[in-house]
């Protein structure tokens, strides 16, 4: 578990790093990424403190944002079926992928 959280924390805080000025053309696709580890990790019944405790020292503004993911897939019920398992990390994937399109970023 402890070789999984090392992983989730470098990769979480790896590819989100870009120029203020030149957002990353990938953001959306990135963040999808992101948001499928985070439910995946929901859905095997990881305390949500294990999260936060990876995600203590990355930018604030990413923060915020893997803040709000971590929220939402707490908050999203937890399924013991592998089928439902993942349909509700697909689900919750594609809600975050449309939200970072409508909000104007690149896939």
């Amino acid at each position: 578990m402890c070789k999984i959280l090392l992983i989730l924390t470098m990769w979480l805080t790896s590819s989100f790093c870009f120029a203020e000025t030149n957002v990353n053309k990938n953001f959306c696709k990135t963040l999808s990424e992101k948001t499928k580890v985070i439910m995946e990790l929901r859905q095997d019944g990881v305390n949500i403190n294990r999260l936060y405790e990876n995600i203590e020292n990355v930018p604030p503004d990413l923060k915020e944002i893997l803040d709000n993911i971590i929220i939402d897939a707490y908050q999203t019920r937890k399924y013991s079926s592998i089928t439902m398992k993942e349909e509700a990390v697909n689900e919750f994937v594609n809600r975050w992928y449309l939200a970072c399109r409508k909000a104007g970023f690149k896939s």
